[in-house]
């Protein structure tokens, strides 16, 4: 019997700077309105600034041939893009996002940028996405993040 030999794939990770800043005080910046599901997950949060963030947005947007209705829909892309930011940068300030937004009751993302909040459409197939866009644009209104 012949054995397969997989290696896995190089991911190169862009450089950027990195900070932090504690479960409280981060949840003191939210914006007004937004609920925090349940709790802070972390004690600690780690973001990046306004030079490192375009850096990491390409690679947390996706195809969106990928969408399926009610499988592959605007959840998946936001969980997505919030569990690989933490997964290939380290970074837990990308907030999957729940609200109104894209014309009905949406997923999205929103990121912490070190004094403010933006958000982030993970989706490739929306007019906007691949640019960050401020809370109220294309009538984006979070209600709910998990963090």
């Amino acid at each position: 019997m012949s054995k397969l030999r997989v290696q896995s794939p190089v991911i190169h990770i862009p450089s950027f700077k990195e900070y932090k800043i504690g479960a409280n005080d981060l949840k003191r910046t939210l914006p007004p309105g937004v609920e925090i599901m349940d709790r802070m997950l972390d004690s600690w949060y780690y973001h990046t600034d306004s030079d490192g963030w375009p850096k990491l947005l390409a690679h947390l947007m996706f195809s969106s041939k990928l969408y399926v209705p009610d499988r592959k829909d605007c959840d998946y892309y936001a969980l997505k893009a919030k569990f690989l930011c933490e997964d290939l940068f380290n970074l837990n300030t990308m907030a999957y996002t729940l609200g109104p937004g894209a014309g009905d009751y949406h997923a999205y993302d929103m990121f912490f940028l070190g004094d403010i909040w933006l958000l982030w459409e993970p989706n490739e197939g929306f007019p906007y996405s691949g640019s960050s866009f401020e809370i109220g644009d294309f009538g984006y209104q979070p209600e709910h993040i998990l963090i």
